[in-house]
């Protein structure tokens, strides 16, 4: 009887240290492998940022708005890898694809990477509710575009016989 004791206290003994040893093992590998890459992308977003911002400071704002808008065309080209189209991608993901398909018709990509941004937005539908599909940003640059065509024709008016 002691024997089967001692052998069920072994047993019990190795099953709580195997389920210790599985519980290292597996948050240092949560850690390497979902962590990690997350503070990887973070450490590189804030490199990219205080690139951008120290250009912005030093009164380089074109540059950083070409910076800006290559990362935006890198970013097209990733959320349409598999597919352009809408009915197969996530709802966040359409929006935010319709919300840069108005930026680029207001300010179109370079022509070397052009035709493949027409490409990756070609099924994308436009922003038509701006109400409800559109941010701050886009919104205010709609408005600002807007009434910059309101202007410029009334000026158009005035200078014409």
């Amino acid at each position: 009887m002691r024997r089967k004791l001692a052998l069920l206290a072994g047993l019990v003994f190795v099953f709580v240290v195997g389920f210790f040893i599985g519980v290292w093992v597996t948050g240092r590998g949560y850690e390497k492998f979902v962590i990690d890459p997350v503070r990887y992308e973070k450490a590189n977003l804030a490199a990219i940022r205080v690139n951008i911002l120290s250009l912005l400071r030093v009164g380089a704002a074109e540059e950083a708005i070409k910076t800006l808008e290559m990362m935006l065309d890198n970013e097209t080209l990733v959320l349409t890898q598999r597919t352009n189209d809408p009915e197969q991608l996530p709802k966040d993901v359409v929006r935010a694809l319709k919300q840069i398909k108005t930026y680029r018709e207001i300010y179109p990509p370079d022509e070397n990477t052009a035709p493949r941004i027409a490409q990756a937005l070609a099924k994308v539908p436009k922003v038509t509710d701006y109400k409800k599909e559109c941010q701050g940003g886009i919104c205010r640059l709609l408005e600002f575009k807007k009434q910059e065509a309101q202007e410029s024709a009334v000026m158009d008016k005035a200078t014409q016989p």
